[in-house]
């Protein structure tokens, strides 16, 4: 399975909605394998005493 939309499905990290075909919905899961995977690539290139600044958008 190399496609990304059936590794998606499969894992139900996101879907898309027929009303507005290019937003994607992202599931709870996905975000809890970004958070790992960002934790991880810290500790391998990040600094020890280093600060990452991250843009964060938040709903009004």
């Amino acid at each position: 399975m190399y496609d990304h939309r059936e590794l998606a499905k499969a894992m139900d990290l996101f879907h898309f909605e027929e009303h507005s075909p290019g937003m994607v919905f992202w599931h709870p899961m996905c975000s809890e394998l970004q958070t790992s995977s960002d934790k991880t690539a810290n500790k391998a290139i990040l600094k020890p005493h280093s600060l990452q600044i991250k843009g964060v958008s938040k709903p009004q």
